[in-house]
């Protein structure tokens, strides 16, 4: 029975945060992204379609660009180059690898890693080190839920990101 009301409870807390994201996202002003670039190297000017194309993310990673759409996606939510982002439950890292080359310049990445040593927290971790040059300003918040969830400081953060998170907290909540 215990188990039960926990899972309730959880659910619950999984949908009251969906809502709140679907609700901070739909009053999100629209802003125009960027328009194409070739450069090689990532700046302030960097944009999101020079990042999607860039070598750093994987060919399959790139290939299902066409069923994610990411730019418009990124587009709808409203992000800016100078936005404070948490990205939760980021999984192997597909939308990592696009905002933190475009938030590196003029704003900041946050993503969350649960705090156990499990095989995806220790894989992410090491996908992160792996390439300083795309991820090395961004910021992880060690999580171990449900007894810590502090993502950030209060009033810190523009824009909060979630993806497949259903799949990813059942694995690691019940």
């Amino acid at each position: 029975m215990k188990f039960a009301q926990n899972l309730t409870h959880r659910q619950s807390l999984l949908k009251a945060l969906t809502l709140a994201i679907l609700v901070l996202a739909s009053v999100m002003p629209p802003t125009v992204l960027a328009n194409e670039s070739q450069k090689a190297t990532f700046n302030s000017t960097t944009t999101l379609q020079t990042i999607l194309k860039s070598s750093h993310r994987s060919v399959a990673n790139r290939d299902r660009d066409k069923y994610r759409h990411p730019a418009q996606t990124l587009q709808f939510f409203g992000l800016r180059p100078n936005m404070t982002v948490v990205e939760l439950w980021p999984g192997g890292g597909w939308y990592t690898e696009i905002l933190a080359p475009f938030l590196a310049a003029k704003g900041q990445l946050i993503v969350t890693n649960l705090a156990d040593a499990s095989k995806p927290a220790l894989a992410f971790q090491e996908k992160l080190a792996a390439n300083p040059e795309v991820f090395g300003k961004v910021k992880v918040a060690q999580i171990n839920p449900p007894n810590e969830l502090t993502l950030a400081p209060d009033n810190s953060v523009d824009l909060v990101i979630t993806f497949s998170s259903y799949s990813q907290l059942g694995q690691s909540w019940l």
